[in-house]
């Protein structure tokens, strides 16, 4: 995935310059990550985009069918038992998979995750604002719309890096 300018613009402001970054879906803007921070990982399901940048840490997590009742369109995610064991992170990128594979199944591993700040692309689709919106039910908080282009916006939750994993 290309991660949108206006996500890099506003990790600049809201984390320092050595900062741990998770991006959930690789690509284009990956480069530009680490670029500005630290330490960026990436989970890809894709090995076309894997070990594109040096110096990040990729994982590869073929897709696989889960269920949710809640985002039913949604059948294809991460496989889950290569997601096992990752560190706190100071954000979490959702920017993958592709739309029309669904991202619902990061709510269903949501306990997988911990942070303090979860970045949502493509928020102005309908079943990415649904998944933004439960997990800031979830930690009982508020997403915040940012513009992200022209009819685009990226929705941010804060977090807990102290969350119990499930």
């Amino acid at each position: 995935m290309k991660t949108n300018s206006f996500i890099h613009n506003y990790l600049g402001e809201q984390l320092p310059y050595k900062s741990s970054i998770l991006e959930i879906g690789g690509g284009e803007g990956t480069a530009i990550l680490k670029v500005n921070h630290r330490d960026v990982t990436v989970i890809e399901h894709d090995p076309e985009y894997l070990d594109q940048v040096e110096g990040v840490k990729y994982i590869h997590a073929p897709l696989t069918a889960y269920y949710n009742e809640y985002f039913r369109e949604a059948t294809l995610w991460y496989d889950p038992s290569k997601l096992q064991g990752l560190p706190i992170y100071d954000a979490i990128i959702i920017d993958g998979p592709k739309g029309t594979q669904g991202r619902g199944g990061f709510f269903s591993n949501l306990g997988l995750f911990r942070t303090e700040l979860f970045i949502f692309d493509d928020v102005h689709r309908i079943w990415e604002f649904r998944l933004a919106g439960q997990v800031a039910k979830h930690n009982r908080t508020e997403m915040i719309l940012h513009p992200a282009g022209k009819r685009q916006w990226f929705g941010v939750v804060k977090g807990h890096r102290d969350a119990p994993l499930s």
